[in-house]
């Protein structure tokens, strides 16, 4: 155990593991087919929805990667990265989102198949789930459970990623968009408490 975290934190830290499984449970149980295990019903609220791209996007490389080029290239770091996925994520929202829906398409390798048939699909498939690997997260993961109960990150990351991986399918898109939306008022809330106080300290 690390000499730096008090018992409070501790019983925080499994008080919040134990809230996550139980959303998992909870999403399950009102999963009853496909499209509510995949897209949450189609039922997703706006700022649901925010909250869970927001959660999902700011990962390591954003905290890092993109504040560093924000810092070091100044406002043109935005039209050279920012720009470019706001007018995309735009785009989408705006035109192709009310033909997707219309459509019923589930994932990306579906309306792949459909325009250029299975093979496509598949490589589809295959980028998509090599691109959303969470290697990032999960070393994150494995750091923090070093540093928090002093073992070691390699099995740290496979404990906090299994649970992350359990609640997901036994909730679906539901049990992720609402801890999302819990990770998010959390990270507003350290953001706003944390960078004061960095600051007061430089």
């Amino acid at each position: 155990m690390s000499n730096y975290v008090a018992n409070i934190d501790y019983i925080i830290i499994f008080l919040y593991i134990i809230m996550l499984i139980t959303i998992g449970i909870y999403s399950y149980r009102k999963d009853s087919t496909y499209t509510d295990f995949m897209l949450a019903g189609r039922g997703m609220t706006t700022p649901m929805l925010i909250s869970t791209m927001v959660s999902t996007y700011y990962g390591l490389d954003i905290l890092f990667g993109s504040s560093e080029m924000a810092f070091n290239d100044g406002l043109m770091a935005f039209f050279g990265y920012a720009l470019s996925s706001l007018a995309f994520y735009l785009f989408v929202a705006f035109y192709m989102s009310k033909k997707l829906r219309s459509a019923n398409f589930v994932s990306l390798p579906e309306i792949l198949e459909k325009t250029y048939g299975n093979k496509t699909s598949s490589i589809g498939a295959i980028s998509s789930m090599v691109y959303c690997l969470p290697t990032t997260s999960l070393f994150a993961l494995g750091r923090v459970s070093e540093f928090v109960f002093g073992i070691d990150a390699n099995y740290g990351a496979l404990l906090l990623g299994g649970i992350a991986l359990g609640y997901t399918l036994l909730g679906g898109l539901k049990a992720v968009a609402i801890t999302d939306t819990i990770q998010f008022s959390l990270m507003c809330i350290t953001v706003a408490v944390g960078v004061p106080l960095l600051i007061h300290e430089v």
